[in-house]
């Protein structure tokens, strides 16, 4: 779940055609798109932002057509919508692309990009807003290489740098999953802006790099929370051709199916051999199974 690939945006219109098994519909509303279920609206205000130095460029999204395709997530309906950037442009050009997968229902986004290297951090970004939210789970990245649950029943209590929410709306009765994505060189992440805003922030960390193709998150929607998170990487990564497989489709490593200790987080560097030998002592006097 923690795997960082980059994958293209990929959103769906409710006024196109779809198949007639399709529960999750896109349409295009004051420029921005909203993301629909059987019980109601679940995103809305869908739009990217680029940041390029001091410029902040947005606009409206604009239909450019679609198609529809397969890959191995299975039949999609691919559609395009280009940003009519607002003065000053900054000389971006963008294209922001949704692909709708069927079976399971997964929407994949990604951002085609043409101009300057955008800002080293929250260069590129993508508004939203959460209507009806009623409770959540978000996977927080306290540091680094560290993550843990935050559980909150106001998407506005979020901390910042979450790399999944998963949440339930007030009268819905099914589950949403999205997922920042990473790739091309970019690092997604989402978080609260301006309070009652949230924005999933792409940042590369280098104020001269220029992406081309950026993933931007995954989004689906089930009954069952535990099958929402291989729906979504699964897409995200046919979505795009980055390297990587993903946890279930790797053998297990034997050393992780028992209780182990590690010497690291219970002394850090301050670690000697006598320290871990009393550490072992002192778990088999209590006999835990090592």
């Amino acid at each position: 779940m923690n795997a960082r690939i980059l994958f293209s945006a990929l959103f769906v219109f409710a006024v196109l055609t779809m198949p007639l098994n399709a529960q999750v519909s896109v349409k295009l509303a004051n420029g921005a798109l909203e993301i629909t279920t059987p019980t109601g609206l679940v995103l809305e205000g869908v739009r990217p932002y680029i940041q390029v130095g001091d410029t902040a460029v947005s606009g409206d999204l604009e239909a450019q057509g679609s198609e529809e395709g397969s890959d191995r997530a299975g039949p999609y309906r691919l559609d395009r919508y280009r940003l009519k950037v607002k003065e000053p442009s900054g000389g971006v050009k963008a294209t922001l692309e949704l692909r709708h997968y069927l079976k399971p229902e997964v929407l994949v986004a990604t951002l085609d990009y043409d101009g300057p290297a955008p800002s080293a951090q929250g260069g590129i970004q993508v508004g939203m807003r959460f209507p009806d939210f009623g409770r959540g789970m978000a996977l927080h990245r306290l540091k680094l290489w560290w993550t843990a649950p935050t559980f909150v029943s106001d998407p506005r209590l979020l901390a910042g740098a979450n790399q999944l929410l998963l949440w339930q709306q007030m009268n819905g009765v099914g589950y949403h999953l999205l997922v920042p994505l990473a790739g091309d060189g970019m690092v997604g992440e989402l978080g609260v802006y301006n309070f009652e805003n949230f924005r999933v922030s792409l940042s590369s960390y280098d104020p001269n790099f220029k992406p081309w193709r950026i993933p931007l998150f995954a989004y689906c929607t089930g009954g069952d929370p535990y099958r929402l998170a291989p729906a979504a990487y699964t897409a995200a990564f046919a979505a795009h051709p980055y390297y990587g497989r993903l946890r279930w489709e790797k053998t297990y490593p034997e050393i992780y199916r028992y209780l182990g200790w590690c010497s690291w987080t219970t002394y850090y560097q301050d670690v000697t051999a006598e320290k871990v030998i009393s550490s072992i002592r002192s778990l088999r006097e209590k006999k835990i199974p090592l």
